[in-house]
C-alpha cells in the first residue's frame, strides 16, 4: 500500500545514490512537488501541492529502469500507482509533520550529511571535497541539499514514531491460532478415477455431433504475413539551413534567459567553534591572506576550501546575504550555517551581465536546429502514419518516403519478434499488438531510435481451415470417450454423494459392497496435497466439521471424503520460540494496519486528488503503444 518509510533520515539510499548518480532526479522532483497550481497536466494533488505529470514522469521510469520493468508491465502489475503512492505518502507526512512543528535542529542536519559523506572522505577526499562531489553530481546548492535532508528526517521521525509503536499481543491469542493451524485431520477417502468407468465407443452420430460442438477449438493457430516499415531521417539535419537573422530574432526574443546574475569569487573557510572562526578572522586583518591565516591559527589548511564563483541562489540564505553585500576585497563572518562557522574573503565581483550574441551564437544555433529537426521528424513520421492508415500500398510508400521495408511470413501470436532491428522492451510490446489488428492495418509511427522511425504493417491474416472429421476420427473418438468417461463418473458419484450427506455410514457400506478401498490419511494444513489434489480443493478439507463430507476433483478423477476426527496440539507443547516469532509477526502486521489507517486520515484531511484518467492516458495500454 503506501510507502514503508525509510529507517534513518536517508539511511542507506543516499550512499547508494551517490554511487548510481540518480539522486539529483530524485530530489529535483521532490523539490518540484511543493509549488502551488493545479493543472491537467498535475497526476496529483494533496492539499495544494501538485505532483507535476513530467516530473512523476522522469521519477517512475528512472525507478522502473532502475528494476528493469517495462512501463506496460508496471501498468499491468498496478506498480505505477503505488509509485503514486509512495509520493503521495511522503507529501502527506511532511505536512503532517510541518503542522505538528516537528523541527530537526541544524546540528543533527550536519550530522546527517557528514555520515553520508563518510564513503569519500575514507577514499581520501576532504569533507569539503566530499561535499563539493555530491552537489555537482545532484546539480543542487548546498541551501537545497539541507533542506532536503531536513524535510526527510522530518517525515521519517514522524513516520518512525508511528511504525515503532510496541504493541503487545497476548501468548493466549497467539497459541489459539498456532493451535488451529496446526491442526491433524483424520479422513475417510473413496478415490473414482474417470478411466475406471466403461464407456462403449460412440456412433457416428454422435461423433459428428462432438465435433461440430467443438469444432472452434480445432481451429489452428492463425499466422500473419508483417512488414517492418523503417523511416530513416539521418539525412534531414543536413538539409536545416538557418540565416543569421533567425538567431540574431531568437536572440532578442529570449534575451532574459542569456542573462547572467552577479557572481562572486570568494575564498571560505569552515570551522567547528566561533572562538576559531573569530580568531582567523583577526590573523586576516593582519595577513590578508585567509589561507594563511587558517593556517597560521589551526595548523593545518584543512578548514580553507580555496577559492570558487558563486551566484546567490547556490549559497545558504544566511551566507547569501552578507556575502552579496560586501564590498571587494572584504572579509565577511563569522556566520554560522548547519555547516559551521564561515569566513568568506570576497576577491571579485562580475556585476549580472547579458552573454553576447556571438558568445551563444552556436548554441542558439543547435537548439533550433534541433528543434526544427524534430519538428521535421514528427512531421514526416505523422505523414507516414496517414499513408498507411488509409490502406496506401507498400511500393508507394517506397517511393516517397526514405524507408527501408522487411518481410516476416507465417508470424504466430506470441513468437519471438522476427526482426533484429527490434530490440528494446518497448518495441517488442508495439511488435505484440499487431495480433490485434485487420488485414492491411498498421502500428502507429513510433521512434526507433535517434533518427529512424518504425512502423508494422499487418499484410495478410492467414487462418488454416478446421481439419476435416475424416483426419482426426480417430484422435476425435479417444477424446469424446474420454469426456463422455468423466461425465458418467460424476453423475454417479454425485448419486453417492447426496446419500453419504445424509448418512456418512454409506461410504462405508459401499466400499465393501463394491470391494472399492476406503483409505485412511491424517493430513495438515502444511503438508503437499495428497492423492492428486489441488491445493485449493485439499485446503476445502480444513472447512469440513466433524462427519462431514466433500466431492472434490483429483488430478485424474473424485474423490468423496468424511472427516472422522480433528486433533488440536496441546498449547503447552507449543514450542516457545515460535510462539514469540508469531506474537511479533502479529504485533507487526497490527501496526502496519494502524500506520496504513493513520495515512488513509491524513488523505483525508489533506484532500488527495489523483488525476486517474491523465495516469491511464499516460500509461495505458492504447497510449503505451501510441507513445513508445
Amino acid at each position: 500500500m503506501l510507502r514503508s518509510m525509510r529507517h534513518g533520515a536517508l539511511s542507506g539510499v543516499f550512499i547508494a545514490i551517490l554511487a548510481l548518480g540518480t539522486f539529483g532526479l530524485v530530489m529535483t522532483d521532490w523539490q518540484g512537488m511543493f509549488r502551488g497550481g493545479v493543472s491537467s497536466n498535475d497526476v496529483a494533488e494533496v492539499g495544494g501541492t501538485v505532483i507535476p505529470a513530467q516530473s512523476f514522469d522522469r521519477m517512475l521510469r528512472n525507478t522502473l529502469r532502475n528494476q528493469n520493468i517495462t512501463i506496460q508491465d508496471a501498468y499491468d502489475l498496478g506498480m505505477i500507482d503505488s509509485v503514486l503512492s509512495n509520493e503521495i505518502a511522503q507529501i502527506v507526512l511532511y505536512k503532517e509533520a510541518h503542522e505538528m512543528g516537528i523541527k530537526i535542529p541544524d546540528e543533527a542536519v550536519v550530522d546527517n550529511v557528514t555520515q553520508t559523506l563518510q564513503p569519500l572522505i575514507q577514499q581520501g577526499m576532504t569533507r569539503r571535497e566530499a561535499l563539493n562531489r555530491v552537489l555537482q553530481s545532484t546539480g543542487m546548492s548546498e541551501r537545497g541539499l539541507l533542506e532536503i535532508v531536513r524535510r526527510e528526517m522530518a517525515v521519517n521521525l514522524l513516520a518512525e514514531t508511528l511504525t515503532k509503536t510496541k504493541i503487545s499481543i497476548p501468548s493466549f491469542f497467539v497459541q489459539d491460532i498456532m493451535q488451529i493451524r496446526r491442526q491433524t485431520r483424520s479422513l475417510s477417502v473413496l478415490e473414482f478415477p474417470h478411466d475406471s468407468v466403461e464407456v462403449a465407443e460412440p456412433s457416428e452420430e454422435q461423433l459428428t455431433e462432438f465435433y461440430e460442438q467443438i469444432k472452434a477449438r480445432l481451429q489452428p493457430p492463425e499466422t500473419r504475413d508483417i512488414a517492418l516499415v523503417i523511416l530513416n531521417t539521418e539525412d534531414l539535419a543536413e538539409q536545416i539551413e538557418l540565416a543569421d537573422s533567425e538567431l540574431e530574432s531568437y536572440y532578442a526574443q529570449n534575451l532574459e534567459s542569456f542573462k547572467v546574475p552577479e557572481q562572486r569569487t570568494v575564498e571560505q573557510a569552515i570551522f567547528d567553534t566561533q572562538e576559531t572562526a573569530q580568531r582567523v578572522a583577526s590573523k586576516f586583518e593582519e595577513s590578508k591572506n585567509l589561507k594563511a591565516s587558517v593556517e597560521k591559527v589551526t595548523g593545518a589548511a584543512d578548514a580553507y576550501l580555496g577559492r570558487e564563483d558563486f551566484q546567490a541562489n547556490g549559497l545558504l540564505e544566511e551566507i547569501a546575504q552578507p556575502v552579496f553585500k560586501a564590498e571587494t576585497r572584504t572579509l565577511v563572518g563569522p556566520i554560522k550555517s548547519p555547516l559551521g562557522w564561515h569566513l568568506f574573503y570576497v576577491a571579485s565581483i562580475t556585476p549580472e551581465n547579458t552573454k553576447p550574441f556571438a558568445e551563444v551564437k552556436q548554441t542558439i544555433q543547435t537548439t533550433l536546429k534541433a528543434n526544427l529537426l524534430q519538428d521535421e521528424l514528427y512531421a514526416i513520421s505523422n505523414e507516414l502514419d496517414d499513408r498507411l492508415a488509409s490502406g496506401d500500398s507498400l511500393e508507394n510508400i517506397k517511393k516517397d518516403f526514405p524507408v527501408e521495408v522487411k518481410q516476416a511470413a507465417g508470424v504466430t501470436a506470441g513468437a519471438a519478434v522476427p526482426f533484429d532491428e527490434i530490440e528494446s522492451e518497448e518495441s517488442k510490446e508495439i511488435f505484440g499488438g499487431v495480433f490485434d489488428l485487420f488485414e492491411g492495418e498498421s502500428t502507429p509511427v513510433s521512434e526507433l531510435d535517434n533518427a529512424r522511425f518504425f512502423t508494422f504493417v499487418v499484410q495478410k491474416i492467414n487462418t488454416p481451415p478446421v481439419p476435416e472429421l475424416g483426419e482426426i476420427k480417430d484422435k476425435l473418438k479417444v477424446e469424446w470417450m474420454q469426456t463422455e468417461a468423466m461425465r458418467q463418473n460424476f453423475k454417479n458419484v454425485e448419486t453417492l454423494y447426496q446419500e453419504v450427506k445424509s448418512s456418512g455410514d454409506v461410504l462405508d457400506t459401499y466400499s465393501k459392497k463394491n470391494g472399492k478401498e476406503l483409505k485412511q490419511i491424517t493430513i495438515k494444513e502444511s503438508d503437499t496435497p495428497p492423492l492428486g489434489l489441488a491445493r485449493n480443493n485439499f485446503l476445502q478439507l480444513f472447512a469440513l466439521k466433524q462427519n462431514g463430507v466433500a466431492l472434490l476433483p483429483s488430478e485424474n478423477g473424485l474423490l468423496l471424503a468424511r472427516l472422522d476426527n480433528i486433533q488440536f496440539p496441546e498449547s503447552d507443547l507449543l514450542p516457545s520460540k515460535e510462539v514469540k516469532e508469531e506474537q511479533k509477526l502479529f504485533a507487526d502486521s497490527m501496526t502496519q494496519n494502524i500506520f496504513n489507517t493513520y495515512m488513509k486520515t491524513l488523505e483525508d484531511k489533506y484532500d488527495v486528488g489523483i488525476n486517474n484518467d491523465l495516469i491511464d492516458r499516460l500509461y495505458g495500454p492504447q497510449q503505451d503503444v501510441a507513445t513508445n
